[in-house]
């Protein structure tokens, strides 16, 4: 298959998405360019896409289409030809321009996938839609231990004691798995709570406390509270050099890639700005972030 240079430079800007996002995959190679031997005879494929899952090697063939329209019937049938006659076991089809109805009703039916493929900062851009980006940057403002006590008269449990429930220093605990864990707290949910209570799943009834003295003292129930201080940076997708977009038109799934720059440099990439100020209109393709500050040197309270 010949490339026009339009064309060739689509097809590295796919391949560059489909790298970025099986990067984090050892057993997924992508290929371009590939010539593969068909039923028919040679077939030349744009991106070949091979994984292993128990011992099996899965074939997926990536069809790039740069036309200056959107992409009709017929080229979703030729490519299921190709797909039948390489046996590939998926099959994949990216345009700038998007598909017609009736492509993506026959793509559905044959399980082919259909994508568009945008970068930002080109005179390419090809979508209508604004497409925001929110970073929320979170801290640890306060940690409280809040623990329901059952305790005889005389008691003495000191104030340290009181954050160490089942012998887990649940303070400790938190700030662990916010320094160290990546997917500790999502941004969807820092974003929508500046306080929160939480559980903590390894613990399990019945709950104590230690006395002065060391023994178990009965803990009805606890709370662990936690606020937050946060920033908000905001901008739109394609103000964000070299960001990637991969949009699903078989489906409801889309894939923003942006360059690391934004997360280890979003003072300048983005802009700060009010709370109040942002609107995001319902049902908007938003890409989330959440940066969280390391609560190095915290004292509880």
């Amino acid at each position: 298959m010949s490339k026009s240079n339009n064309g060739l430079e689509f097809e590295l800007l796919t391949e560059r998405i489909f790298k970025a996002i099986s990067g984090q995959h050892d057993d997924v190679s992508i290929r371009r360019n590939v010539s593969l031997q068909g039923i028919d005879g040679e077939r030349q494929i744009d991106l070949l896409i091979t994984s292993k899952f128990a011992g099996i090697e899965f074939r997926t063939i990536v069809e790039c289409k740069d036309y200056n329209k959107k992409i009709d019937v017929k080229v979703i049938d030729g490519f299921h030809s190709v797909m039948q006659d390489v046996s590939a076991h998926k099959g994949v089809v990216v345009s700038r321009k998007g598909f017609s109805s009736t492509a993506i009703a026959k793509a559905k039916r044959l399980g082919i996938s259909l994508f568009s493929a945008h970068q930002a900062n080109s005179e390419k851009w090809e979508l209508d839609l604004e497409l925001p980006m929110l970073l929320t940057e979170a801290r640890v403002a306060s940690i409280v231990v809040n623990p329901t006590i059952k305790a005889k008269k005389g008691t003495i449990i000191k104030q340290s004691a009181i954050n160490v429930i089942n012998d887990v220093d649940l303070v400790a605990s938190f700030i662990k798995n916010w320094n160290e864990t990546p997917d500790f707290l999502d941004s969807h949910f820092i974003y929508q709570n500046d306080r929160v209570s939480l559980k903590v799943g390894s613990l399990k009834p019945p709950f104590y406390v230690r006395d002065s003295q060391g023994g178990p003292v009965e803990v009805t129930d606890y709370e662990l509270i936690v606020d937050f201080d946060k920033r908000y940076y905001f901008s739109y997708i394609h103000d964000v050099t070299d960001s990637l977009l991969l949009k699903c038109h078989s489906g409801d799934d889309s894939t923003m890639i942006l360059p690391s720059e934004v997360f280890s440099n979003y003072h300048q990439c983005l802009k700060l700005i009010d709370k109040s100020k942002i609107s995001l209109p319902p049902n908007s393709l938003v890409k989330m972030a959440l940066v969280k500050v390391k609560a190095s040197g915290y004292s509880a309270t």
